[in-house]
């Protein structure tokens, strides 16, 4: 079944039966934002909730969306915003933190977010406490960072031609422990079990890093 929202998503989280949608750009009606639907019954999205007013947190240029248990993260406009997703009314904000750079993707495992920061590398962000997130780790990239993965504090990161693997187990002190060089612009990068997974304009690679 599918749904028309009107908007460019451009990036997607699933928990139970909702799903959340990161849109960056949009119009004056539609504006911009992250929408919320619900999955239940036929599996018909059904929108709950998009962003009204100026002022609503979840307006505005969003790039990604991340759950973790009851909370969701979303990147937008150089910010981390969380919000409490446990009712069924819309998300209650919880907690903000601007990034020192641009945000464009995160991850979050166990109470740590994992940001792709674009100019500034990867941004490494303590969410346990949703109302006073706090950076708590910086890797510096040759490149822009524009994706990321984790997984048990090991990070893939997206940076122009290269997957970079980074050891986070430290969050304050991150070690580049391997790369490789995909020869063209890495978009995307995720992990699969021994492997990293990569993708290009019309290029997907794998590699044992």
């Amino acid at each position: 079944s599918t749904a028309c929202f009107g908007v460019p998503g451009e990036d997607l989280a699933v928990v139970g039966d909702t799903v959340l949608i990161a849109h960056a750009s949009g119009d004056v009606l539609h504006g911009r934002g992250v929408t919320q639907f619900d999955v239940t019954g036929d599996g018909t999205p059904i929108l709950r909730y998009q962003p009204g007013s100026p002022q609503d947190p979840l307006r505005g240029s969003a790039t990604a969306v991340a759950i973790e248990g009851d909370q969701l993260f979303v990147t937008k406009d150089s910010h981390l915003e969380i919000f409490d997703v446990s009712a069924e009314a819309a998300p209650v904000h919880r907690g903000s933190l601007e990034t020192p750079g641009e945000a464009l993707e995160i991850v979050v495992e166990e109470g740590i977010a994992y940001i792709a920061d674009g100019s500034t590398g990867l941004t490494l962000v303590d969410v346990r406490l949703p109302e006073a997130p706090a950076i708590i780790g910086r890797y510096q990239t040759a490149a822009p960072a524009i994706e990321v993965d984790v997984r048990e504090g090991t990070v893939l990161v997206a940076q122009g031609e290269f997957v970079l693997v980074i050891d986070a187990s430290d969050p304050g002190d991150l070690n580049l422990v391997g790369s490789y060089h995909a020869r063209d612009q890495v978009q995307c990068v995720a992990y699969a079990g021994p492997y990293a997974y990569f993708c290009q304009v019309f290029v997907i690679g794998r590699a044992v890093l």
